[in-house]
């Protein structure tokens, strides 16, 4: 029997690769198995940065980027790692950020509200700072501007449910 070596056209393997690490991860994190699950994470945001470098402007890739940041800070947090998953939030707010400034698909407001919620609800203090607190508020009102604009309900949850966090 002979076995041809493929060519990973446009690195789709290597996206495959990562797809099913990151679920891998999910499930393994669901399972409350974290150091396992960040190994998946950040084996995952490996091979997207490699890719990333060879294709800068490719928005999944990006967004998958932005995942992985959120995804680990979200480990470090569940850790209680707060000075960590801090940084790992506040680089996923970022570039978050700056593709919603530049209209790159897949980046939402949506998805800019939930980066920032992520951040301003980290439990760095027994208070949030006013810092956190502003961070609650722009994901506040994005999720308003979008309940009003589309009437989904999950806009409306989501608004009440940072709202909620203000008063701590």
């Amino acid at each position: 029997m002979i076995i041809h070596k493929m060519a990973d056209v446009n690195g789709m393997f290597k996206r495959d690769h990562a797809f099913t690490l990151t679920k891998l991860g999910t499930a393994k994190e669901e399972m409350d198995k974290l150091d396992e699950a960040l190994q998946c994470y950040t084996m995952a945001m490996q091979i997207t940065e490699e890719l990333l470098s060879a294709s800068p402007d490719d928005g999944k890739l990006k967004w998958n980027m932005y995942a992985s940041y959120e995804q680990i800070g979200h480990i470090a947090e569940l850790k209680h790692n707060y000075r960590e998953a801090e940084l790992l939030y506040r680089q996923s707010l970022e570039i978050c950020r700056t593709n919603v400034k530049l209209g790159t698909r897949p980046f939402d407001e949506d998805a800019l509200a939930s980066s920032l919620y992520r951040l301003g609800a980290l439990p760095l203090q027994r208070k949030a700072t006013d810092e956190q607190k502003e961070c609650l508020k722009e994901a506040m009102s994005i999720w308003k501007d979008l309940y009003n604009t589309t009437g989904d309900i999950v806009y409306k949850k989501n608004y009440d449910f940072v709202k909620k966090a203000l008063r701590r």
